[in-house]
C-alpha cells in the first residue's frame, strides 16, 4: 500500500486506507475461523487496491491478519463480467441440477423474461414444447470427455409467444476434484439462417414430390385403360392428389351445352 510502519500504527490505518467496512468493535466478536474476507483499500500514492484478508487468533488481544493482493484478479473478473453482461448473445449458467442460475443482459432482453423469473427455472423451460424432450435427452445421453458438448441447434418460445432458432453451447464447469459444479451456456441467435435452410429443404421435397408424379403419369401404360375417358380421369385423380388439389370437374362439351 505504500505507507511506513509508524504511519499505521494504531488507528491510522483505517483513516488511511479510507476502509469503508471498518467498524469500531471487540473483534472477538466479529472473527470467525479461517474466514477470507476483500477489502478496498486506498494506497499511499491515491489508487486503490483489493486485498483479500485471513486472521489468525492468538489470544483475545491479538489478532494477525495476512494480506493478498488480488487487484488483478478482481479486475480481470470485472471485465469478465462486464464482457458476459454486454455479449450480444444468450449467456446463462446452470448448477448440477440443471437450475438456471445467472443470465445476462441480452438474455433478459431477448426472451422477454425478468431476472427473477429465469433464476431457478430448468435449462429447457425457453425450449419449443415439442423439442423439450430431444434437447434433454441430447445433454443426458452424449456424455463427453471433453469439457463441452457438441453445438445444438433447437427452437425457444420468448415469453410474448415468438419463436426464435438458437445454436447453442454447452461447457462444463468443474471444482478442483474435477467433480461437475455447473455449466455455462451460450445461445446464438440463427433464427434466419434457420427459416431460409427450412425454406430450402421445403423447396427441396417439393420438386422431389412432383418429379415422383410426372414421372409416375409418364410412364403410364395407356392400353390398361378401358377407354380415353377413364385414362383422362386416371390423369386428374392423380395430378389433383400431386398437387393438393380440392376439387377436379371435368366436362363434356356439346354444340349447344356443357355436361
Amino acid at each position: 500500500l505504500g505507507y511506513s510502519t509508524e504511519e499505521v500504527l494504531g488507528k491510522a490505518f483505517w483513516e488511511l486506507t479510507q476502509d469503508k467496512d471498518f467498524t469500531e468493535t471487540d473483534y472477538n466478536r466479529k472473527f470467525v475461523p479461517n474466514a477470507v474476507y476483500f477489502r478496498k483499500l486506498k494506497c499511499k500514492n491515491g489508487e486503490f487496491k483489493y486485498i483479500q484478508w485471513t486472521d489468525f487468533k492468538h489470544t483475545n488481544n491479538l489478532f494477525v491478519a495476512t494480506g493478498q493482493d488480488v487487484t488483478s484478479k478482481i479486475n480481470l473478473e470485472r471485465k469478465y463480467a462486464n464482457l458476459i453482461q454486454n455479449a450480444k448473445d444468450i449467456i446463462y449458467e446452470c448448477d448440477r441440477s440443471g437450475k438456471i442460475t445467472y443470465a445476462n443482459k441480452f438474455a433478459i432482453k431477448t426472451l422477454g423474461y425478468s431476472i427473477d423469473e429465469i433464476i431457478g427455472q430448468n435449462y429447457i423451460f425457453f425450449t419449443r414444447k415439442d423439442y423439450k424432450k430431444s434437447v434433454l435427452n441430447f445433454y443426458i445421453n452424449n456424455a463427453t470427455e471433453t469439457n463441452e458438448y457438441d453445438l445444438l441447434e433447437f427452437p425457444i418460445i420468448r415469453k410474448n409467444g415468438d419463436e426464435i432458432w438458437v445454436s447453442q453451447k454447452v461447457s462444463i464447469k468443474k471444482d478442483e476434484n474435477d467433480q461437475i459444479t455447473g455449466y455455462s451456456c451460450i445461445m446464438r441467435d440463427i433464427t434466419t439462417t434457420k427459416l431460409i435452410e427450412l425454406e430450402e429443404h421445403k423447396r427441396v421435397e417439393e420438386i422431389s414430390r412432383l418429379n415422383s408424379i410426372s414421372n409416375k403419369l409418364s410412364t403410364l401404360n395407356f392400353l390398361t385403360f378401358p377407354s380415353l375417358d377413364d385414362l383422362i380421369r386416371h390423369i386428374c385423380k392423380e395430378t389433383a392428389i400431386g398437387l393438393r388439389i380440392d376439387r377436379v370437374a371435368l366436362w363434356d362439351f356439346n354444340e349447344d351445352h356443357i355436361d
